[in-house]
């Protein structure tokens, strides 16, 4: 495949769809040259993986999500609740929409902006840095990217989050030792003390709503943070998806779920799904579904959660 560019991704949903193209004008917009910056970069990787017809099929996937977000507005449930319910996605067309969302969708790019800024924050706890769930391995190629001098680890148990990561962290020269093919204990307490008070900061990004008892996970990730320490954490609101489990339905829960498990909250945005630019003042007011983003302290003085 030749090397696609954000242009190109401009001109097909110019071309082929309407919506798509607002969305990503939208973005363009409000966050202006580094949509673009990001956009090519993802983009190279993309050319790299060569599945056929990306943006097409990037197309088909946001209109198969679309129609699960009609029927949970219509029933006001998830198609699962239970990880037995889930009908899991084939997984390159998973994670190529994963990938291109970030520059198409306001709120998936916001994500990686607070991230990265959770990232560059300076913190007095230990230099090592948690992360919970590959993704793509974009998240983790940019906490090298920002932590080069950190020890990072991340567990998956799915071997092929593990394949595609590696693959991406190879493309842009990172580390795959960070890498762990493991179960991080966060629905149960069976070794979780081999993690108390370990790391500086873990991020916990959108993984949440894919958990069927996220607040637990919450409180075990508590426990792996050192004294002083900051977790950045995700969840969708209102957002349906194949394998969205717990039904966050309000700003108030997800901030509740953190305050919960002894945590301070030091920092949160929303990010509402919208296919329109939009003013800063006016995010809770448009808001309907999207994202609760915040960045949450355990205290210095404070023990760990129970």
């Amino acid at each position: 495949m030749s090397l696609l560019t954000y242009s190109d991704l401009e001109e097909y949903y110019d071309q082929h769809d309407l919506i798509l193209w607002m969305s990503l004008a939208a973005v363009h917009k409000m966050k202006g040259a580094r949509v673009r910056t990001l956009g090519d970069e993802i983009l190279s990787f993309v050319s790299h993986r060569g599945p056929p017809d990306p943006f097409q099929r990037y197309l088909k996937r946001v209109q198969a999500l679309q129609s699960l977000q009609e029927t949970f507005e219509k029933t006001g449930s998830y198609a699962a609740s239970r990880y037995v319910d889930v009908r899991a996605a084939e997984l390159e067309d998973y994670n190529l929409a994963l990938l291109l969302s970030f520059v198409v969708a306001n709120h998936r790019f916001e994500i990686l902006e607070r991230l990265i800024e959770f990232l560059d924050s300076p913190t007095l706890a230990p230099r090592r840095l948690l992360s919970v769930g590959f993704g793509t391995g974009y998240e983790l190629k940019l906490a090298q990217d920002r932590c080069p001098s950190w020890e990072l680890v991340a567990f998956d148990r799915s071997a092929e989050a593990a394949g595609y990561a590696s693959d991406l962290l190879r493309h842009f020269g990172c580390d795959t030792s960070c890498l762990r093919l493991d179960t991080f204990p966060l629905e149960t307490d069976d070794g979780i003390e081999s993690y108390e008070h370990r790391y500086g900061k873990v991020v916990l990004c959108e993984v949440l709503e894919h958990l069927e008892q996220p607040a637990h996970a919450i409180r075990n990730l508590a426990r792996a943070l050192a004294p002083g320490g900051h977790m950045f954490l995700t969840m969708a609101i209102n957002l349906a998806q194949e394998d969205h489990i717990y039904l966050y339905r309000s700003i108030d829960e997800a901030r509740e779920q953190v305050t919960a498990q002894g945590l301070e909250i030091e920092r949160e945005w929303i990010t509402p799904v919208t296919v329109r630019s939009f003013e800063e003042g006016d995010r809770a007011k448009i808001f309907r579904k999207g994202n609760f983003i915040c960045v949450a302290r355990r205290p210095a003085g404070g023990a760990a959660p129970r």
